[in-house]
């Protein structure tokens, strides 16, 4: 694998998402670290890069010029080790992938474990967020490909292809008296406490949606608390008398909930493989969507089930 310019990948990484934190974040780096290398790349070049705007950071003209190079150059890394592997065989380079809290914990650890058998040289990253910001890092350049679901994220921006679909279920703890009223009509559903995901997330609109078509406005239900993660609502469910709508992906075995059956319907939502339009697409980010696409944890998803 060729040794890229650290100093400028952090700078096109602050550039592109004007925040030290963030691009930290996408980098795997200390906020420290990327500092030093903007430094390092300043002494050289003799101009500061960056400046300060309150809370923001803006381009400074030299850092407008210097911008407008970085990610052709980076690029160009990215061709010549595409060339090189096509030629030796030995695919290398490193990918970050984003997806969501389900797809990362529960679908992706095999995919990646499938296609380091066969690219031990490429490092994989994976930045976990929900839809929404997946699909910004996505257009900062933060993450070289996405795994989100659809909702209200605008996708005509990316190259899209669909991936799988994957049921939204009610869950409850199996102690909950709400358990022994299957199937749930509408009215009984409503006077249960809810357990939501933030805004943002693909699971709260699709909920939200599912709650509208039904004459519902989401923000008449009884809330007892927001959530940010796929887990912590779990847990919540499990330890209270609160119902919550989940990805049926994310349920395990777990035998201290139970997946709610009402007289609504089935909701489904369909997840995405997103890639930016105009970006340059490796050889090692080709190879791992075609495993991707073939992955036995995909595969064996609709016999994911809890008893």
């Amino acid at each position: 694998m060729l040794k890229k310019d650290a100093r400028l990948r952090a700078f096109h990484a602050v550039a592109t998402l004007g925040n030290f934190t963030k691009a930290a974040d996408a980098l795997s780096l200390s906020q420290q670290a990327v500092s030093f290398q903007i430094k390092s790349l300043e002494d050289e070049v003799g101009n500061r890069l960056l400046k300060r705007q309150g809370k923001n950071l803006e381009l400074t003209e030299t850092g407008e010029i210097l911008s407008r190079f970085a990610k052709q150059i980076l690029d160009l890394y990215s061709a010549a080790e595409d060339a090189l592997g096509q030629h030796t065989g030995v695919v290398g380079g490193s990918l970050n992938i984003g997806a969501t809290g389900s797809i990362a914990k529960y679908c992706l650890p095999a995919a990646i474990s499938e296609f380091r058998k066969t690219h031990p040289s490429v490092s994989v990253s994976v930045s976990v967020s929900n839809s929404g910001d997946i699909a910004d890092l996505l257009a900062q350049e933060a993450v070289d490909l996405g795994v989100i679901s659809g909702g209200p994220v605008e996708l005509s921006r990316f190259i899209v292809e669909p991936f799988f679909d994957d049921e939204l279920v009610f869950i409850a703890a199996a102690d909950n008296p709400i358990v022994n009223k299957q199937p749930l009509s509408l009215s009984e559903l409503l006077a249960c406490q809810y357990i939501i995901r933030e805004k943002g997330s693909g699971t709260r609109d699709l909920m939200e949606g599912y709650f509208r078509d039904r004459g519902v406005d989401l923000a008449t239900l009884p809330i007892a608390a927001v959530m940010g993660t796929t887990e912590s609502v779990k847990a919540s469910v499990a330890s209270s008398n609160g119902i919550a709508m989940v990805s049926r992906l994310s349920l395990g075995t777990e035998n201290v909930l139970t997946i709610l059956e009402t007289d609504l319907g089935s909701l489904f939502r369909s997840f995405y493989i997103v890639r930016l339009r105009d970006s340059y697409l490796r050889l090692a980010l080709d190879r791992f969507v075609k495993v991707l696409r073939t992955s036995n944890a995909f595969r064996s998803i609709d016999s994911v089930s809890i008893e």
